[in-house]
């Protein structure tokens, strides 16, 4: 294990058109701050080619490793599934959906340096449409 290294877990399912974003983002924020990462790809059993991108991302980079579990299992069994192969002292799942802001990851990193065992981030507020509002607030 190492004793510095952030396990970021990304908890995929059908996700070609958005792996390798999230890498390359996730890429420069943490480089900028100096976190080593891991980025562990765990594919929910998607039947487009998210796998086939993610493998092609783990020949790129040294710090990616690529996973496929044999079906969808759905987004738990795959977070626990990478928390089994996390090499990090410290390990964050992430969904791929891009909605979490990647400056929240250093903010928590900061925080596990600095002591603490479990940090549960929220959000104080959100900057959703006046469509997402009005389905929320009157479909749902």
């Amino acid at each position: 294990m190492n004793d510095k290294l952030l396990s970021i877990i990304l908890l995929s399912y059908y996700s070609n058109n958005r792996i390798s974003k999230v890498y390359t983002d996730l890429k420069a924020v943490l480089g900028k701050n100096n976190i080593p990462f891991e980025f562990i790809i765990m594919d929910d059993g998607s039947k487009d080619n998210s796998y086939d991108l993610a493998c092609s991302l783990e020949k790129q980079y040294d710090n990616v490793r690529a996973f496929q579990l044999s079906r969808n299992y759905g987004s738990m069994y795959s977070c626990f599934a990478g928390l089994s192969l996390c090499k990090g002292a410290c390990a964050l799942p992430l969904v791929d959906d891009e909605q979490q802001p990647y400056d929240t990851i250093v903010e928590m990193y900061r925080l596990w340096e600095a002591g603490q065992k479990i940090i549960i981030p929220y959000r104080v507020n959100r900057d959703d449409g006046a469509l997402s509002v009005f389905f929320f607030k009157f479909i749902l």
